[in-house]
């Protein structure tokens, strides 16, 4: 008997969150990336195109990581300010090489939490500059 209880009041409650999860607004309005239905659309568009040159500018095109030329903009955050370009903060100019590394380990490719900490451990192990 208090198993038939539970399982009702159970129910019950999945019933009420199944409620509020359609009754909620979708959180992002025309697309899942800034307005595109896919990242590869988005890494198309001309905010994307704008967005990387802006990246590559204020780095002068010099890879983060390394030193050697910047072609490519590693996205740490996929937040929507982010992806529009209010903040360029989570976005870093590196070079093809360093982007493979930090995107894949050996043919794996890496989580997005795997890249953050291996990016975090070059980064904070990079040698000071000499003043």
């Amino acid at each position: 008997m208090v198993n038939k209880a539970h399982e009702a009041v159970m129910a019950y409650y999945k019933a009420k969150k199944q409620e509020r999860q359609k009754a909620r607004k979708p959180r992002r309005r025309g697309g899942r990336f800034a307005g595109y239905n896919t990242y590869r659309e988005y890494l198309k568009s001309d905010l994307w195109q704008d967005i990387r040159e802006r990246v590559l500018d204020a780095a002068d095109r010099t890879c983060q990581l390394y030193g050697s030329v910047a072609t490519q903009v590693h996205h740490r955050h996929y937040g929507h300010r982010t992806l529009k370009g209010k903040t360029l903060a989570h976005l870093l100019a590196v070079c093809g090489g360093c982007h493979m590394l930090i995107e894949f380990d050996g043919e794996t490719k890496r989580t997005a939490r795997q890249a953050e900490a291996w990016l975090m451990d070059r980064l904070n192990n990079q040698p000071k500059e000499q003043s």
